[in-house]
């Protein structure tokens, strides 16, 4: 249901619209080269997907000090709405990296959860303060560099 609307070869761009709903968007053909994915709304918003700048990450997301290989595979901004995913990987333990984030979010009310079964450790925690929310899940097998995923939302 994509018909191609508009091309731009200087702009490297293409305008599709899905004629089901007639949501329009942009894509780049830079983007689209990399493996990521850039899709810019007729609205306004701009959704990254793939493996996004890590700059879109808002300031209040407090930045991992030993972070290894960090990936956005997702973030979306419409009308001021932004909600992503930041992925990495540390060789810290995962207590100690939900440990940083309890301290750059102090002042939110908090969940957790930690299970470990056999040499796989687990552990989350969900920060919520005012109109943003920040997940964090981490997860390491014995020996391995611990991953970690991190979830941020935020609202006007």
């Amino acid at each position: 249901d994509l018909e191609m609307l508009s091309e731009d070869d200087e702009a490297g761009e293409m305008t599709i619209r899905n004629s089901a709903t007639g949501e329009e968007t942009t894509i780049t053909y830079r983007d689209l080269a990399e493996g990521k994915l850039t899709v810019k709304g007729k609205d306004g918003s701009v959704t990254q997907m793939g493996s996004g700048d890590i700059s879109s990450v808002p300031a209040w997301v407090p930045v991992y000090p030993t972070m290894d290989n960090p990936v956005l595979p997702f973030h979306q901004d419409k009308a001021g709405e932004i909600h992503g995913l930041l992925s990495f990987t540390t060789s810290d333990a995962p207590d100690d990296v939900i440990a940083f984030y309890e301290g750059g979010m102090s002042s939110a009310s908090q969940s957790s959860s930690s299970v470990n079964v056999g040499d796989l450790e687990r552990a989350s925690k969900t920060f919520q303060d005012g109109k943003k929310k920040l997940s964090i899940s981490t997860q390491r097998a014995s020996g391995k560099p611990t991953q970690v995923q991190v979830g941020y939302e935020e609202r006007p």
